[in-house]
């Protein structure tokens, strides 16, 4: 659904700004705030003051300028946290003009234009409209183009595309179901020197890996977004990032990492992008980690540390899959607060967080973990560690 482009140029005016300033803070749910402004203005433009506050709140804690970026809900919520646009920038260091196909409302052109010109593109001409106004002031020049794929300038020997995976108002996981779908955007590249694609995290591996590189980004320890890179812009097979950590981790997800059945002293719990990537020979290369057989890429060591590609958990026991003696167990330590989670297990959770009780004090808190072991599910049960001291020593709270 394209952007009402009238509300758009009106939310980059004087006027609009204004508004917009007003606006900030209050309930865009309120039925009374809706009223009032629609008296002021035309029922569009209300609606769209309303949903740019809805899209810079969802900005908040994704780009340095939430409060002051021309945005609607969906495409904030579309639009990749500055943080990883700037990560994903660097590779296109040195290499002159570069379109950004699918600009939005401009995060990705935003950061590409730090380090050279770039060529914004988008179907959406509202979304170009407030784009064209998020980059007022960049540092290098910017043109914005309405089309899907435009016919690009020579000059163009790389390009950056992001495809609306939304369609009838539901996200897409196959590339090809993107507008523009990913084929397009290969036949495109051929005669160019690269592309990156932004795809969606759970897209099929086995059919994509095949065109390049494809890199897993955290952000925050969530699985954020994949990017297949090609050509010259491709340096590995598969990549894991995290821009918050500024580490990188290569590797062949082939290769096997050492492995056992015994679970040490701390239970190693994998971020969602190297569990995605299967990096696990390389995360733990050089280390005493070992992977756990069967636990779906849960691993294990006995001395602690820091590391980016793994949380850990203080195993404080581990029992068998039994209400009563978690129950138990969790009543004698005065537990008054659980956290639940499963990798490769086959448990309800909402069930057992009504099988559990905490009758505890809430400063209290157990993490319990469904792990497949020797075959078996067992719970490991694991304190919740409220700091890591720089020796990489948890503290906890005891019950």
């Amino acid at each position: 659904m394209l952007f009402d482009l009238a509300a758009a140029r009106f939310l980059i005016s004087d006027l609009g700004r204004a508004a917009a300033v007003e606006l900030e803070g209050k309930d865009t749910a309120s039925i009374s705030l809706a009223k009032s402004l629609r008296k002021k203005f035309p029922a569009a433009f209300a609606r769209a003051l309303i949903d740019q506050e809805s899209g810079r709140r969802s900005l908040r804690g994704k780009h340095p300028r939430a409060s002051e970026l021309f945005a609607s809900k969906v495409a904030a919520e579309q639009s990749s946290a500055f943080e990883i646009a700037s990560w994903r920038a660097r590779r296109f260091e040195g290499c002159g003009l570069v379109a950004d196909i699918g600009c939005g409302i401009g995060i990705d052109s935003e950061a590409l234009a730090q380090r050279g010109p770039v060529i914004a593109v988008d179907a959406d001409p509202g979304k170009l409209v407030l784009a064209r106004a998020n980059l007022e002031g960049a540092p290098h020049e910017t043109w914005f183009v309405r089309a899907l794929v435009p016919p690009l300038p020579a000059e163009v020997d790389y390009f950056f595309a992001d495809p609306d995976r939304r369609i009838d108002g539901r996200r897409q996981v196959d590339p090809e179901k993107g507008s523009p779908a990913l084929s397009i955007l290969l036949r495109e590249v051929k005669s160019r020197r690269g592309m990156g694609v932004k795809l969606a995290p759970g897209l099929p591996i086995d059919s994509i890996q095949e065109f390049g590189e494809l890199e897993f980004i955290s952000r925050h320890r969530q699985l954020r977004e994949a990017v297949l890179w090609t050509g010259e812009l491709a340096t590995v097979n598969r990549r894991v990032s995290c821009p918050d950590s500024g580490l990188s981790l290569t590797g062949d997800p082939k290769e096997e990492a050492r492995s056992t059945d015994h679970l040490g002293r701390f239970l190693l719990e994998p971020d969602p992008a190297l569990s995605r990537s299967k990096l696990f020979a390389a995360a733990t290369a050089g280390t005493d980690i070992e992977m756990l057989r069967g636990a779906h890429g849960y691993a294990t060591v006995d001395e602690p540390f820091e590391t980016p590609w793994f949380k850990l958990w203080p195993v404080e026991t581990t029992l068998k899959a039994d209400a009563a003696r978690l129950n138990a167990h969790l009543r004698d330590r005065g537990v008054g607060r659980v956290d639940l989670s499963r990798r490769g297990v086959d448990a309800d959770m909402k069930d057992w967080a009504r099988k559990l009780r905490t009758p505890g004090k809430p400063s209290v808190g157990r993490q319990i973990h469904f792990v497949n072991l020797e075959g078996r599910v067992r719970c490991v049960v694991a304190e919740i560690p409220n700091s890591l001291d720089g020796d990489g020593t948890h503290r906890s709270n005891r019950g």
